[in-house]
């Protein structure tokens, strides 16, 4: 039986000076984090950006880690050297693989209704598949239902290429009503840790 998702995650992509210098500071600040009320952590990263999906039950809590000066000398001690973009969410949907590395592909844009673009996505998993997509979650922006994340994982950075460049995928997204610009993000993704 699987989990019940939390009510709201946080996105946050940063650059970093060395990401071990990084990823040594963000694991001595994981009780700050679980105080906060994250439950978790999931790791993607390209070259010196890195993004951090987290999981979260406490949204007031959250919001006070954000400002917190503790938060921002954690950051400094782990060389970030770029404003922090943070991206709140509702998760939707979550079966993203936690356990091992992949390639992981972040995908943001805007909908005219979530309802028909969310029939749209759930008609194409056969696509995804056939393009060797194994893992996937599906966030809407927690103060905008009509704006969605779509997280993908493959074995291989080209797979997720593909996919997103498929014919049959911009169709798929005209018939599901995206409107905007789409932000695609593409990085390695590491195991995820629940806390």
């Amino acid at each position: 039986m699987s989990r019940p998702l939390p009510p709201l995650a946080i996105l946050v992509t940063h650059r970093v000076v060395a990401y071990d210098v990084w990823k040594a500071a963000f694991d001595a600040h994981r009780g700050a984090r679980r105080a906060a009320s994250f439950v978790g952590d999931h790791i993607n990263r390209n070259d010196d950006e890195v993004s951090v999906y987290l999981p979260a039950t406490d949204q007031a809590k959250v919001a006070a880690f954000v400002e917190s000066a503790d938060l921002r000398l954690a950051m400094q001690h782990g060389g970030v050297t770029s404003p922090p973009r943070i991206e709140w969410l509702k998760p939707v949907e979550d079966g993203h693989v936690a356990d091992r590395s992949a390639a992981g592909m972040i995908v943001s844009h805007a909908v005219q209704d979530f309802a028909a673009w969310k029939k749209a996505y759930d008609a194409v998993e056969g696509l995804r598949r056939r393009h060797g997509i194994f893992g996937a979650a599906v966030n809407q922006a927690l103060e905008d239902p009509e704006f969605v994340t779509v997280y993908h994982q493959a074995e291989t950075r080209a797979e997720l290429q593909t996919f997103a460049a498929s014919a049959e995928l911009r169709a798929a997204m005209q018939q599901g009503g995206v409107a905007g610009p789409l932000d695609v993000r593409f990085y390695d993704s590491l195991p995820g840790t629940e806390y």
